[in-house]
């Protein structure tokens, strides 16, 4: 029985003119038969590469709304790629990706003039991991912090 082998070519197709004369003859010489795939493969439509470019578009677009001060459309952003996100957890990058959706909810958050902001700031980087307050630069100057010396406040 004659062993068969399966060859992929990483490259074009020019790649592949030019490797198999040398990959006949290797297999001519040890009585072998090569088989080509007929088709490339492509990745599926719901596949990572699909789903963290659709996130970082989303992201990115929050970026925009962000900057022309429409903060329906940041909402609305955030909340796609926090679904997004949440739907694909084994994405390999969604702790990044998640990671820049809350800190642009925290600049929407920072940029807002309501008088509960300087808390929902606080609760946006908590969510996040940051420190609170001004620790880290973070949050506005002051917020979370004491007067020198003073202990952290409390969580």
């Amino acid at each position: 029985m004659t062993p068969t082998f399966y060859v992929i070519v990483v490259g074009g197709a020019a790649a592949q003119i030019s490797a198999e004369p040398h990959l006949e003859s290797w297999a001519a010489a040890r009585q072998a038969r090569l088989e080509y795939p007929t088709q490339v493969q492509r990745p599926a439509a719901g596949s990572s590469d699909s789903v963290g470019t659709r996130a970082e578009t989303l992201l990115e677009q929050a970026r925009v709304a962000l900057g022309t001060l429409d903060d329906a459309a940041v909402t609305e952003k955030l909340e796609a790629v926090d679904r997004l996100l949440r739907d694909t957890p084994a994405l390999p990058q969604a702790a990044w990706l998640m990671a820049e959706r809350y800190a642009l909810a925290y600049a929407l958050l920072s940029r807002s003039a309501s008088t509960d902001a300087p808390a929902s700031t606080d609760a946006a980087a908590q969510k996040r991991g940051a420190p609170r307050g001004g620790a880290g630069g973070l949050g506005p100057p002051g917020v979370g912090e004491g007067p020198p010396g003073a202990p952290p406040p409390r969580q």
